[in-house]
C-alpha cells in the first residue's frame, strides 16, 4: 500500500458462509486478521457493521480506518447492493464501481461483482477479486481457466487481462441437498466422517463415470440407493460415490481442455485435486486467501479518493 493511503486499512473478504479481515497500516503491513463463521447469513440477522465494527474494535482500529469489502455483502440480500459490471470485465477495472455505505460510521466501500447476461445468465461475487489477485501474483498469462470449488462452484476464463467468460455449478448445495432431503439419506448414514477423495477408489471411479455419461446422472444417483440395498456399500464409500457423480458433472460441464489453476484448500482441495488426477486432466493448485488478500490490497489502491 502506498504511503498516499489511510494510516489503516481493514479488506474484508465477505462470504455466504464466512468473513475474513485484514488490518493493514500505511505501508500495507498486516498488523491483524480475523477469520470467523459470520457470513452473509448470519450477519443478515446481526446486522453487518455490528459485526465489522466488533472486530475493529477487538482490533484497536484507528477511528479513521477505511474498510473494503468483496463478496456478499454487496448481494442484494446483504448490506448495500453493489450491483454487478457486464462480461467480459477488466481485472483493473470493477474498483471504480465500488459502493460506499450511507450512514456507516466510517468510510466503507463494497466492490461489485460481474454479471452475464446472455449464453446463460450467471454472476460471480468476490471471485473477480480473486482473479484480480491471480493476475497480480503473476498467475494469469495470455489466458487462463480457474476452477473455484464450493457450495457453488466457478469455473472463470481470464484472457487478455479480463474475465471473459464464467460458469456456476451448484456442486455443494446439491450435494447438502440430496444427502439430507432425498432417498439418498437412507443409505448415507456416515455425516461428518472424513471422506477418502481416492482417485482409485469409489470417489475416483464415480468420478469416470459421471464425466464418461453425464447424461445419466440421475440414473447415477440412484445406484447409489441400490448399492446400498444390493451390495453392502457402508455409507463413507456412498458419500463418496455421490461427491463423485457431482463432481464429475461439474467437471464434464466445465469441459477443461487445458491445464486448470485450481483455487482451494482443505478438503475441497483434497476432492478437487483427485477429481482432477482421476480424468487427466492437468492442473496447479493456489491457495484462495493469498489470492483475495492480493487483489482488494490492489482493488483498494484503485480508489482514487482514498489517496491524499
Amino acid at each position: 500500500m502506498g504511503r498516499g493511503m489511510s494510516t489503516k486499512l481493514a479488506l474484508v473478504d465477505w462470504g455466504t458462509t464466512t468473513f475474513r479481515l485484514w488490518l493493514l497500516d500505511g505501508d500495507g503491513n498486516t498488523l491483524a486478521t480475523r477469520q470467523t463463521r459470520e457470513g452473509m447469513k448470519l450477519a443478515c440477522e446481526q446486522g453487518f457493521e455490528l459485526i465489522l465494527e466488533s472486530h475493529l474494535a477487538g482490533m484497536d482500529a484507528d477511528a479513521d480506518t477505511c474498510v473494503l469489502i468483496c463478496g456478499m455483502a454487496g448481494a442484494k440480500t446483504g448490506w448495500v447492493e453493489a450491483g454487478y459490471i457486464d462480461c467480459p470485465a477488466p481485472l483493473g477495472g470493477f474498483s471504480r464501481h465500488a459502493i460506499a455505505v450511507p450512514g456507516a460510521g466510517r468510510t466503507v466501500r463494497i466492490l461489485p461483482g460481474i454479471a452475464k447476461r446472455s449464453n446463460g445468465a450467471d454472476v460471480i461475487r468476490g471471485e473477480e477479486t480473486i482473479m484480480l489477485g491471480a493476475s497480480v501474483l503473476g498467475l494469469v498469462k495470455d489466458k487462463g481457466l480457474f476452477c473455484l470449488p464450493g457450495t457453488h462452484s466457478k469455473w472463470i476464463t481470464v484472457e487478455g487481462g479480463q474475465i471473459n467468460d464464467f460458469r456456476t455449478f451448484m456442486t455443494g448445495e446439491l450435494f447438502e441437498a440430496l444427502a439430507r432431503h432425498t432417498t439418498l439419506s437412507l443409505s448415507l448414514n456416515a455425516e461428518g466422517s472424513k471422506m477418502d477423495f481416492d482417485p482409485q477408489g469409489p470417489f475416483g471411479d464415480a468420478v469416470r463415470r459421471s464425466v464418461e455419461t453425464p447424461a445419466r446422472l440421475s440414473n447415477h444417483l440412484f445406484n447409489i440407493r441400490g448399492e446400498a440395498l444390493l451390495c453392502d456399500a457402508t455409507g463413507p464409500a456412498l458419500r463418496e460415490t455421490l461427491s463423485g457423480l457431482l463432481v464429475g458433472a461439474e467437471i464434464a460441464g466445465a469441459a477443461p481442455g487445458e491445464t486448470v489453476s485450481l483455487v482451494a484448500s482443505g478438503e475441497l482441495q483434497r476432492c478437487y485435486e483427485a477429481a482432477f488426477e482421476a480424468t487427466g486432466t492437468r492442473f496447479g493448485t493456489f491457495d484462495a486467501e493469498e489470492l483475495v488478500l492480493a487483489g482488494l490490497r490492489v482493488a483498494a489502491n484503485q480508489i482514487e479518493e482514498w489517496k491524499s
